[in-house]
């Protein structure tokens, strides 16, 4: 079941970060910011990344690295406050056998540090092992400086190697300190009442009795410069106010008494909706069904205790056929949800006799739970099983968590190690309703399971919104919170926010930047490598990221991605999905300042803009710029091969590329004619023995391009009909043609890359709730125009469809058909089935087997809601035919020589100066004629006036309306006459 959103909690905004904070929550921020005490330029200011790092970093440690590992090493981040490499990477080196255990991790990573002190600028005898952890083939030790026997805030180092022993990455945050006296003028209980007694405005303030959050000393590097720090003895304590709602971090000078820093690890969420039902999909606005609760405990005493399964089956064994008393309440191996308010009745639980052999039905609803009860229970348990997908076993989302619902208050949730939701109020509606809340609640608890704290620049805020993100499948943050309001939201991960420009000062603001981040590099590996494939390697990117390098600035989290996705513990080399990742974060970083792209050292590398539908007759040049990362290194000109085929399985040609001067080669897939498919990619190697691919894992994946009888991506009127047969009855959502407007079901672009924005879509929504103009009660179908394939063989159409129908209150049950039609005989179906995939999803299919001798052929899509009111919506885009042999390749074009309504096309195709367009037409006839941009803009009026019966030839300069020459790129020839109405698609090249 998809759900839908919310947020939450928890960021230290000091430089404090350590493993002591654990509280996060809800309300305005403001609350917090009164009280706060910043340390200055302790948000990230100091770190310098890329060419940037390059001005600080002495030239000596590279060369050290070099000198005392081998290999190549760059540094990636410097600190500026530390004076020492934030990140290090390089190509790698074998130090140690396979790992056994982390005791082995921690010794290798030991000798790395001691090996290369002095280029790291870190002391190994002052560290302390805070944490081994890894995954997907890697693993990291990290440490904690130490000085006279207590921790530094902030002080750290950590090495990251290959399972295999193979170091590839470095880190030191390791302050010199010397001279500081460690012997405190206050004692615990002095500092815990100053500390306390400057939270004068709250109430049921103490000092938290938690053990990770005891008074204890260390030492805190103050900044008093961006580049320069002092170091103070301080005594950390955690007040907690106002019911654990507040937990003020606080460093208070352990010799003057000086407040240093102070920071709430509760931050309160901006608003979330609410939703109804049984289990409620994602908010109010989406409806609600009967789920399976899977997880839950079932005890019978005293036989024992059953688990029901995520289907929501269970089993216990029995050893005689007595009926005894069943006990359930929700509670099982991943949650304990809680009624938390003194005016709740007690937590239900039902009591049921259970008979062997007889299914017992435990049925939660309005009548025996609250609906938040019920929403906390489902979510916790989906985020468990996504879990299970990334990183089984995971240790976070295989333990117990408490939500406690009906917490007093309104418009607001917290984390605090439990998860905490308040009820409907204030135009709110009950928290613990809204599944995607306790998405981003938990995700709190994973950013401090994995990093240690919520981590500065708002990363715990922007973790909580990614946990959602992928949960849901849906960038928005808070559509549905306020009452009523079903399209917007309070955040959006699909952003163009700048970093670090576009910080603000407010984590939940700032942490928008790291989520876009990911929402990006999310959305180009799923263009890459397909949706579910790309979803995933994204999620495990995010995830072990985090896990691996515990990341605690947002760069350092863009940087942990590449970590993550290594496959040789060498990034000199790059990684298997870089330019994904370096795509996604210069989107918002654009002066690579903060996201740097990982510089690649080795490698033969592709610079390639591929070839798409639509593709003219003729030669088709493929056009690449291949270079070598390696010094010294030339590219070999014999190995720059193209591979390529011609219509699906026909033998594989290998063509040498020609150079063409620089780093550009060529090479030609000659004589394309109509209706033909290619596919390809290329190859080419260095001197020094590297070799590369375009694609990146190629020849498993491919290049691919058609060159259509027929194309039309919908971006102006060709002749499609709503209706023809009058027989549609849908009270809303029928077919219309424009730029879609997203909501949850339908989709916020077309397929056809930008410019192009329009398609043929169910309903264009203008606002309102996600189900106010869908297809309802009814049904709506879209006509082609009619195709005369007459003559025609290896007959097929392509085309993109969008359909979503599984929402609502009749989830999966509309169907979604595709029929096509022969010299206007019976309908056949293309596609009918209930299959809901919210993406643009490619279709084919074969004319000739399903038809037989073609003639004038026509298509026809059908979305229905017929059955319990549902949330429906369709889409179709970038129509192709694709027909060999057949007599003309335009609508309304046959094998007879009677003149009909005809339109040829722009002859040189493509275009790249004077031009003929030909058309005919079958009686005396006003004729408007066209061209047409991408976005549907008229750039040329060819004709408009009475033509006779008969053929005719426009001639066209290749200019538009006011007599510039056209820019390369794709065009549409439009023609209207009478009834008749075609599209044909031009290509300019200059």
């Amino acid at each position: 079941m998809m759900r839908k959103h919310l947020w939450g909690i928890c960021a230290l905004a000091t430089a404090c970060l350590g493993t002591f904070g654990t509280a996060s929550a809800f309300a305005p921020e403001e609350t917090s910011a009164t009280f706060s005490v910043q340390l200055p330029f302790s948000d990230g200011e100091f770190l310098a990344y890329g060419a940037q790092a390059a001005d600080f970093v002495p030239p000596h440690v590279e060369r050290q690295l070099e000198a005392n590992l081998g290999g190549n090493w760059t540094v990636y981040a410097w600190n500026r406050q530390s004076n020492s490499p934030h990140i290090v990477y390089g190509s790698g080196v074998d130090v140690a056998p396979p790992f056994t255990d982390d005791s082995s991790v921690e010794s290798a990573a030991r000798f790395v540090l001691e090996q290369n002190s002095t280029a790291l600028h870190v002391n190994p005898e002052n560290l302390r092992l805070d944490v081994v952890q890894g995954g997907m083939g890697k693993i990291a030790a990290h440490f904690i400086q130490t000085y006279e026997g207590l921790d530094v805030i902030g002080g750290r180092a950590h090495v990251t190697f290959t399972d295999q022993g193979r170091v590839f990455v470095m880190s030191s945050d390791y302050y010199g300190i010397e001279g500081l006296d460690v012997t405190p003028t206050l004692s615990v209980a002095q500092a815990e009442n100053i500390a306390m007694s400057d939270l004068v405005s709250f109430s049921q303030r103490n000092i938290s009795s938690r053990p990770d959050e005891a008074s204890k000393l260390y030492v805190l590097p103050v900044p008093t410069a961006v580049d320069q720090v002092e170091f103070r003895l301080v005594y950390r304590v955690t007040v907690e106010t106002d019911g654990r709602t507040g937990a003020w971090i606080t460093d208070v000078d352990a010799k003057t008494g000086q407040i240093l820093s102070r920071q709430n690890d509760v931050h309160f969420i901006n608003y979330l909706g609410t939703t109804q039902g049984e289990v409620q999909n994602g908010t109010y606005c989406n409806g609600s069904a009967i789920v399976p609760l899977g997880w839950m405990n079932v005890v019978i005493n005293p036989v024992g205790t059953a688990t029901s399964n995520p289907a929501g089956a269970w089993t216990l064994t029995n050893g005689d056929s007595t009926p005894r008393n069943a006990v359930t309440r929700f509670y099982g191996p991943w949650i304990d949800v809680n009624r938390a308010s003194s005016g709740n009745p007690p937590d239900p639980q039902l009591t049921q006799l259970a008979t062997p052999g007889v299914p017992l039905v435990v049925d939660w609803n309005d009548g025996n739970s609250r609906q938040d009860e019920r929403d906390c229970f489902q979510a916790v348990s989906e985020i468990h099983d996504w879990f299970e997908t990334i990183d089984p076993g995971y240790v976070y989302s295989n333990t117990r968590i408490t939500c406690n619902v009906g917490v007093p208050g309104q418009c607001n949730a917290f984390w605090n190690g439990s998860i905490n939701f308040y009820n409907t109020g204030g135009g709110c509606y009950n928290t613990g309703e809204i599944e995607g809340v306790v998405d981003h609640e938990f995700g709190h608890g994973i950013q401090n399971n994995l990093v240690g704290s919520q981590g500065n620049e708002g990363l715990g805020e922007g973790n909580g919104d990614i946990t959602l993100n992928f949960l849901i499948d849906e960038s928005i943050i808070g559509r549905g919170f306020n009452i009523g309001n079903c399209t917007g939201g309070i955040r959006n991960s699909d952003n163009n926010l700048q970093y670090p420009e576009g910080k603000t000062g407010a984590i939940h603001h700032d942490g928008q930047i790291i989520a876009g981040v990911v929402w990006d590099v999310r959305e180009i590996l799923e263009q890459n490598l397909g949706a579910a494939a790309g979803k995933h390697r994204a999620g495990l990117l995010w995830h072990f990221g985090r896990k691996i390098e515990r990341p605690r600035f947002q760069p350092d989290q863009g940087f942990s991605m590449y970590v993550a996705d290594d496959d040789d513990g060498n990034l000199d080399n790059g990684t298997p999905n870089w330019t994904a990742i370096c795509e996604g974060a210069t989107r918002h970083d654009v002066d690579q300042d903060g996201f740097p792209c990982l510089e690649v050292i080795e490698g033969v590398f592709f610079v390639h803009t591929p070839l798409t539908t639509p593709q003219p007759e003729g030669n088709a040049v493929i056009t690449a710029d291949i270079q070598t990362t390696v010094a010294g290194a030339d590219i070999v000109d014999s190995s720059v091969k193209l591979h390529y085929t011609v219509n699906n399985g026909g033998a594989e040609v290998v063509v040498v590329m020609t150079p063409q001067g620089g780093n550009t080669y060529t090479a030609v897939i000659p004589g394309l004619q109509e209706a033909d498919e290619v596919a390809y990619w290329m190859e080419a190697e260095d001197d020094a023995g590297n070799d590369g691919t375009a694609p990146l894992n190629a020849p498993n994946s491919q290049y691919e391009f058609d060159v259509p009888t027929v194309w039309d991506a919908i971006e102006v009127p060709s002749g499609w009909v709503v209706n023809l047969e009058g027989t549609d009855n849908a009270t809303t959502g029928r077919w219309e043609r424009g730029n879609p407007s997203g909501t949850i079901a339908q989709p916020e672009d077309d397929h056809t890359p930008p410019p192009g924005v329009n398609a043929w879509i169910t309903g264009l929504a203008t606002g309102g709730s996600d189900g106010g103009n869908d297809v309802d009660n009814g049904t709506t179908s879209l006509y082609s125009p009619v195709y005369d394939l007459s003559d025609s063989d290896n007959a097929k159409v392509k085309y993109y469809r969008w359909y979503s129908n599984n929402m609502g209150g009749d989830p999966n049950n509309d169907v979604w058909v595709v029929q096509v039609r022969n010299n206007g005989g019976p309908w056949i179906d293309i596609e009918r089935n209930q299959s809901n995939q919210n993406d643009w999803v490619k279709v084919e299919a074969d004319l000739d087997a399903l038809l037989g001798d073609l003639g004038n052929v026509q298509f026809k899509f059908i979305a229905s809601d017929l059955g319990t009111g549902s949330l429906v919506e369709a889409g179709v885009d970038d129509f192709a035919i694709l027909a060999s042999g057949a007599t003309s390749n335009v609508p309304g074009v046959g094998a007879s020589d009677t003149p009909k309504f005809a339109l040829y096309g722009a002859r040189p195709h493509p275009v790249d100066g004077p031009s003929v367009v030909a058309f005919q037409v079958p009686a005396s006839t006003r004729v408007e004629l066209g061209l047409f941009d991408v976005a549907g803009r008229q750039v040329r009026s060819l004709a408009n006036g009475m033509f006779e019966a008969g053929a005719h030839d426009i001639a066209w300069d290749g200019k538009d309306s006011n007599g510039r020459e056209l820019a390369s790129g794709v065009y549409f020839l439009r023609m209207d006459a009478n009834e008749f109405h075609a599209t044909r698609t031009v290509v300019v090249t200059r």
